[in-house]
């Protein structure tokens, strides 16, 4: 159960889910049930190509959340958070309800903790995939605190009642146990297709910076605008014809402008743009999960300057690995060294490549992700 359908694998989220399906395809008979905003017309050709593997596909259009909506008000003093409440499809609960009963799955796997209550009750065993609680714990202002308690209190309830749960990194994977110590948390991190994605002789643009994340996410927009804003100006005080080069659709969203800041909306072949910068970016001071951006960008050999929320839980070596810094004047060091010098440019690409082929390759983390299920399956939970 996923509110995503996994193609096409265009950002983190869909990347995951596409090599984590494709990891149990072989292995088990598998029903796919989408909550979607829009599960008609534009989502057809992305659920043949699933269907193509040989997985039923089941489409269900999920309610957006509307946070001022009666409903969305009133969950204010329940026990379950709003977007749960506001988000619930009856006719995927009734769905779901009837396929538990007459197939009897091995397993049910909810993507993400707000699909999880679809099963629970229902089926046995559920696994819940890739629980993040980071960018909740670390939310501010009054509501976000008290969001942040019903969550806990929500996700201590899911975590007693499943099997299992997964997490990106070590980090989450803490939080989780601290919410609720006596469940079973396993971390299942992000990879990278390192045979795909390598690095390849063509001409770097020595003044080329490229943020791959599209600005219709929140916290991609916060970490562009404030790039642009703190950071940027100052690096073109240095190198004037340094740009930055922003990837994804931005319909709908209401984009900062700045000297050098240019958004080129999606891009047939992200992989040519990333290997051609000096440098790929990752200012991101919110969110949650592990950012598969930034594994991309170090297996095609391009260097990456982030913020430590940017490459939080990825265990890279800072200053061999990766540069990081949170404070604009330590970005701005660390982008025009890289820009300056081709020497520690390219120091920094062999060391980024390295760290991915050794410890994020996703064909371990599929065998890890596959063997958990597998072992699910045969316990019954």
């Amino acid at each position: 159960m996923s509110r995503w359908l996994p193609v096409p694998p265009d950002n983190g989220a869909r990347i995951r889910r596409d090599q984590l399906l494709g990891a149990l395809v072989d292995e088990f008979e598998i029903d796919y049930v989408a909550l979607l905003d829009d599960p008609t017309a534009t989502t057809n050709a992305n659920a043949a190509v699933i269907e193509a593997m040989g997985v039923h596909v089941h489409r269900f259009r999920q309610p957006a959340f509307r946070p001022r909506s009666p409903a969305a008000v009133a969950a204010w003093f329940g026990p379950r958070p709003r977007a749960v409440v506001t988000t619930h499809s009856r006719a995927a609960a009734d769905f779901i309800g009837e396929l538990c009963a007459t197939r009897r799955p091995a397993v049910v796997i909810a993507d993400e903790i707000h699909t999880a209550h679809y099963a629970i009750g229902r089926a046995r065993p559920v696994l819940v995939e890739e629980i993040q609680l980071a960018h909740l714990a670390e939310a501010t202002g009054l509501g976000a605190r008290l969001g942040w308690v019903k969550n806990r209190a929500y996700h201590r309830r899911i975590l007693e009642q499943v099997a299992a749960a997964t997490t990106p990194s070590e980090l989450e994977r803490s939080l989780a146990l601290d919410i609720a110590p006596r469940s079973r948390v396993e971390v299942i991190a992000n990879g990278v297709d390192i045979e795909r994605l390598r690095p390849a002789d063509v001409p770097i643009d020595p003044d080329l910076l490229v943020y791959a994340g599209s600005p219709q996410y929140a916290a991609n927009l916060d970490a562009i605008r404030w790039f642009a804003g703190s950071v940027l100006g100052q690096v073109r005080a240095v190198r004037p014809r340094a740009r930055l080069v922003v990837t994804g659709a931005t319909e709908g969203v209401s984009l900062p402008e700045a000297p050098g800041l240019e958004f080129c909306g999606h891009v047939d072949d992200l992989a040519a743009l990333v290997r051609r910068a000096a440098c790929s970016v990752v200012p991101l001071r919110l969110g949650g999960g592990t950012r598969i951006k930034v594994l991309e960008a170090l297996a095609l050999g391009t260097p990456v300057v982030a913020t430590a929320k940017g490459v939080e839980g990825l265990g890279l070596e800072r200053g061999v690995e990766i540069d990081v810094a949170d404070d604009p004047e330590g970005l701005v060091r660390a982008i025009t060294a890289l820009l300056d010098d081709p020497r520690r440019r390219a120091d920094r690409s062999a060391a980024g490549r390295a760290a991915v082929v050794a410890r994020h390759s996703w064909t371990p983390v599929r065998d890890r992700y596959r063997s958990l299920v597998g072992e699910l399956a045969a316990g019954g939970g």
